[in-house]
């Protein structure tokens, strides 16, 4: 099977649907409300998280200072938020359903609150 850049098997096109369908279904029947990708809600991020060929999930986020934590950066809890979505939605292109028991986060640098940025995540085994 061929490889990413970074080492992880790559998918080939209809598997790369097939996780893309999963997530779509297990993400409408399982979570639907989420505040970070489910129903719009005030001024929700309302992700749309992508498979990817090499199995993980990303989505963009665009930037908005109602994010905002301390001036031009992203709030703290805000960048948990997307990081949980993003671990989520991997999972449902696995077609599986878990709930976050435990996060830990160490903030390395600050994100920029005007600049739109990507969320990504993928399983490591």
């Amino acid at each position: 099977m061929p490889a990413t850049t970074d080492g992880r098997p790559a998918r080939t096109p209809p598997l790369l649907a097939e996780a893309q369908q999963r997530l779509l279904e297990t993400r409408a029947r399982a979570h639907a409300h989420c505040i970070a990708c489910g129903a719009p809600a005030g001024d929700a991020p309302r992700l749309h998280f992508l498979a990817l060929d090499d199995g993980s999930v990303e989505a963009q986020v665009a930037g908005r200072g109602s994010y905002e934590g301390y001036a031009g950066m992203l709030h703290g809890g805000v960048i948990a938020t997307l990081l949980d979505a993003a671990m989520t939605n991997c999972l449902f292109a696995q077609g599986r359903c878990a709930v976050t028991a435990d996060l830990h986060l160490r903030y390395r640098h600050p994100v920029a609150s005007a600049q739109p940025c990507v969320v990504r995540a993928w399983i490591e085994r």
